[in-house]
């Protein structure tokens, strides 16, 4: 058996594991959050999901708890962070000062970037976090890699799998393209 097929072996035993979750998340985005619905309804984008809801306290109370998590974890929007090296007598070096504020400078300013979307993404990520306990934030690069691109992935379509202390150690993403994408992201000649 290839390592292909072995990872996709432990896809699916792990993704069969967590489709318990499914109906649950189901249930709390018909009525919390019906634009996250499709954990085991198909959805079609742009649909109307939400002829069933007929008061609408439940999704005004998720966005609430949502923007105040976003308050309390991001004060101004940005979230609080410092460049440090591991060494303290490095920090105490001047050239170290001023390459790690120069990286902080230029972390901010990637943050900061609107084609990055950081704000946007963080708060679908305090509403996924609050309706669903959880939520999966992907950074990567632009395909030009010309800037930092936040995603917030939907929990039907990510599978992670954690160490024995339980941190995460990676994830499963479920995602199809077009071959024009594939094309864009891997060269034609990648294709078969």
């Amino acid at each position: 058996m290839s390592e292909i097929d072995d990872l996709i072996g432990r896809w699916r035993r792990l993704n069969g594991e967590k489709s318990v979750w499914h109906s649950h998340w189901e249930d709390l985005a018909r009525v919390m959050l019906p634009r996250r619905m499709g954990f085991i309804s198909t959805t079609i984008e742009g649909e109307r999901r939400t002829d069933d809801i007929f008061d609408g306290t439940p999704m005004q109370a998720a966005r609430g708890l949502a923007n105040a998590v976003g308050g309390f974890m991001r004060p101004n929007g940005l979230p609080s962070f410092d460049v440090v090296a591991d060494d303290d007598d490095l920090n105490n070096l001047e050239e170290v000062k001023a390459w790690l504020a120069d990286s902080k400078t230029r972390l901010i300013d990637a943050f900061n970037n609107p084609k990055a979307r950081y704000r946007q993404v963080s708060a679908e990520i305090d509403q996924d976090l609050v309706v669903f306990g959880t939520a999966v934030e992907f950074v990567g690069e632009s395909i030009q890699r010309s800037h930092l691109l936040f995603q917030s992935l939907h929990l039907k379509d990510v599978t992670p799998f954690f160490d024995e202390d339980g941190r995460t150690e990676g994830l499963f993403h479920k995602r199809s393209r077009s071959l024009r994408q594939l094309a864009g992201r891997f060269g034609e000649q990648s294709l078969s």
